[in-house]
Formats: C-alpha cells, structure tokens, sequence
C-alpha cells in the first residue's frame, strides 16, 4: 500500500504491472564526477552524482482499475 494524496479516502488502484506499465528513458543514464567542489582536494575525496531520468506510461489502460467504496 503506497499513501498518496492524489487519490480520495476510500480509493485504491489495482493494476497489472506487467501489462499496464511501461517506463520511458526521457534522458539516459550520466555519471558526472568533480574534485574541484569544497574540500574535495585537502581532504582526498571525490564528489559524484549519477542520475537518469524515466517517466512511467500505461500502454494498456484496461490493465488499471481504480476501486471506490473501501472502507
């Protein structure tokens, strides 16, 4: 179970996965390194930030169920 404020009390999603999801690459993976930043240098350290960015589709709607009435 996943709280969420974008859905009334009493509300849930049931939903196949398998079918009803999809996640897109809107930019790839990117792995950027600095030892320039801070104390990075004096204190032997480096600084790395790694990130990729998805967003998630439904290519079979009928795969996803919103249920009411739960108590």
């Amino acid at each position: 179970m996943l709280p969420t404020t974008s859905m009334p009390v009493g509300t849930a999603l049931v939903a196949n996965l398998e079918q009803g999801a999809q996640a897109f690459v809107r930019q790839g993976f990117t792995i950027e390194m600095s030892n320039q930043t801070g104390t990075n240098f004096t204190t032997n350290t480096t600084t790395v930030r790694a990130e990729e960015r998805l967003t998630l589709g439904s290519p079979r709607p009928a795969a996803l169920l919103k249920v009411t009435g739960i108590s």
